[in-house]
C-alpha cells in the first residue's frame, strides 16, 4: 500500500498467505491490548482493529445474520406444517332441534313438529393437523430464491462497507503520518533557524555581521514557533479522527511504526480498460446491483404466481368426547381421521394482480437505466483515481529532484556565508526554499498514497 513495515514490503495488489496470517494473529491476540494506555500501531493492525471494532461493520454483520435466518424461514415453506389443537366447549343451553313428526296423527299424535335437545353440555376435542402445499404457482420457490438473494445482498453490503471503512481508515492513517512528517520538517526548520541565529550572533559579536542580520535571524526563529504549535495541534486532531474510526478511547496513546514513503505499484503500468474491467468484475456494489435486479425479476415471477391455482393437502386426526359432566375417561373419546386435497383457482380480482405484474416489470426497466448510470460512474471513478495516481507519481519524481537541489543550495549557502562570500539573507532564503521543498515532497507523498487508496477502493482491492 505504499508502505514498508519492519523491513517487509507489502505490494498493493492481492493478499498473500503471510498477510492473511498476520491479520489473523492481530485479530486474535493483538486486540486484547486496545484498552492499554499505549499501543504500537501499523497500517495492517489499524485495518484489523477497524474491521473488528467499527460500529457500521458490526451492524452490517448483524444484517447478514438476520438474512441467514430469513433464508431458513423461507426454506421451511417447502416442508409440511404439523400442529396440535384442542378445544373445550360448554353449552349453557343446549340447542333445540325441530323436525317434522313422521308419526303425525290428528287424533293419536296431533303434534306436527317434534322438539328435542341435542348434544351434551361439555364437548372436548383434541388432535393433530398436517398441511402440505402441493402447488403454489411458484410462489414458495420464488420466495425462497428471493430470500437466498437477499442473503447474498447482505454479504455484498458487508463487503462494500468493509471497503469503505478500510478506505477511510487508511486515508486517516496516512493523514496522521503526513502531519507527523510535517511536524518533523518544521522542527528541523526551527532547529536550522536557531543554528543560523547562533552563527550570526557569533559573527555579530566579532563584527562580521550587522545588527540587522542578527535581528533578521532572530525573526526567522520566531516565525517558525507558531507554525510548529499549529502543526502539533493538527497532529493531535488527525490522531483523534483516526481513533474515532478505530473506536479507540481518546486517552489511548499510539506509537506509529510506519512512515510515509513512496512505493511503486503495478497499477501505474496497467492500461485504463484493464482496470475498469477489474473494477466491474470485483466490486461488491456491482454485484449488489446485479443481485437487486435478480430480486426484481423474481418479484415479477412472484406476482405472476398470483394468477395460478394453488393445491394443498390436509390431514386431520382428532378425538372428540361429549359428556354432561366433566368426568371424562378414555372411553368417552371417539377418533376421526380424514384427508383432503383442496384447489383454489383465482378467477377475477378486479385486475389487481395484473396491475402488480406491470408495476414490477416497470421497476425492472427503470433499474436497468440506473445500473447503466452506475457503471458509467464506476468507469469515471476508476479513470479519475488512475489519472490522479499517475499525476501524483510524476509530481513526486519531480519534487524529489527539486528537494535534492534545495538541500545542496542550503549547504552551499551556509558554507559560503561562513567564508564571507554571501549574505545572511542568502542563507535564510535557501533555508526557506529547503523547508518548502520538504513540505511539498511530503504533500506529494500524501497525494500519491491517497490516490492509490482511492484506486484500490475503486477496484475492490483494499
Amino acid at each position: 500500500m505504499g508502505l514498508i513495515f519492519k523491513g517487509v514490503t507489502y505490494q498493493a495488489g492481492g493478499i498473500d498467505m503471510v498477510r492473511k496470517n498476520l491479520v489473523a494473529i492481530i485479530m486474535l491476540f493483538g486486540l486484547i491490548q486496545l484498552n492499554a494506555q499505549d499501543i504500537e500501531l501499523t497500517l495492517e493492525r489499524a485495518k484489523a482493529i477497524a474491521l473488528e471494532n467499527n460500529q457500521e461493520i458490526q451492524m452490517a454483520r448483524k444484517e447478514v445474520e438476520k438474512a441467514r435466518y430469513m433464508l431458513v424461514e423461507a426454506r421451511g415453506n417447502f416442508f409440511p406444517s404439523i400442529s396440535a389443537f384442542s378445544s373445550f366447549q360448554h353449552a349453557w343451553e343446549l340447542p333445540t332441534v325441530i323436525m317434522n313428526n313422521p308419526f303425525y296423527d290428528p287424533i293419536r299424535n296431533p303434534n306436527k313438529k317434534l322438539y328435542f335437545k341435542m348434544g351434551t353440555e361439555n364437548n372436548l376435542v383434541y388432535g393433530f393437523n398436517l398441511q402440505l402445499p402441493i402447488f403454489t404457482g411458484g410462489s414458495i420457490y420464488n420466495g425462497y430464491k428471493i430470500a437466498k438473494i437477499s442473503y447474498e445482498i447482505a454479504e455484498a453490503q458487508l463487503k462494500s462497507k468493509e471497503q469503505e471503512v478500510l478506505s477511510n481508515v487508511i486515508t486517516a492513517y496516512y493523514n496522521v503520518l503526513f502531519m507527523r512528517s510535517m511536524l518533523k520538517v518544521t522542527t528541523e526548520a526551527l532547529e536550522a533557524a536557531e543554528e543560523n541565529y547562533r552563527q550570526v550572533k557569533k559573527f555579530y559579536e566579532v563584527g562580521k555581521a550587522s545588527e540587522f542580520d542578527l535581528i533578521r535571524a532572530e525573526v526567522q526563529v520566531a516565525n517558525y514557533k507558531p507554525q510548529l504549535l499549529s502543526i502539533k495541534n493538527q497532529v493531535k486532531l488527525s490522531e483523534d479522527r483516526l481513533k474515532i474510526l478505530l473506536n479507540l478511547d481518546e486517552e489511548v496513546g499510539i506509537t506509529y511504526m510506519d512512515s510515509l514513503i513512496f512505493e511503486g505499484t503495478e497499477y501505474l503500468n496497467k492500461d485504463l480498460d484493464t482496470l475498469i474491467n477489474i473494477a466491474i468484475e470485483n466490486r461488491a456494489d456491482v454485484k449488489l446491483l446485479k443481485l437487486q435486479k435478480e430480486i426484481l425479476n423474481r418479484q415479477v415471477k412472484l406476482s405472476i404466481s398470483s394468477l395460478m391455482p394453488t393445491v394443498a393437502f390436509t390431514t386431520n386426526l382428532q378425538y372428540q368426547g361429549q359428556k354432561d359432566d366433566l368426568d371424562f375417561t378414555s372411553e368417552d373419546f371417539f377418533k376421526s381421521f380424514n384427508s383432503s386435497v383442496s384447489i383454489s383457482i383465482p378467477l377475477f380480482t378486479g385486475f389487481r394482480n395484473y396491475a402488480k405484474i406491470q408495476q414490477k416489470k416497470i421497476e425492472v426497466k427503470r433499474f436497468d437505466n440506473q445500473m447503466e448510470s452506475f457503471i458509467r460512474a464506476i468507469k469515471l471513478e476508476v479513470k479519475t483515481a488512475w489519472m490522479t495516481l499517475k499525476e501524483a507519481a510524476q509530481n513526486l519524481e519531480t519534487q524529489q529532484t527539486i528537494l535534492e537541489q534545495a538541500k545542496e543550495s542550503y549547504r552551499l549557502a551556509n558554507l559560503m556565508y561562513k567564508e564571507g562570500m554571501n549574505t545572511q539573507l542568502d542563507v535564510i532564503n535557501a533555508q526557506i526554499a529547503l523547508n518548502q521543498s520538504k513540505m511539498n515532497y511530503q504533500r506529494y507523498l500524501l497525494e500519491y498514497n491517497t490516490a492509490l487508496v482511492k484506486l484500490l477502493k475503486a477496484l475492490n482491492q483494499l
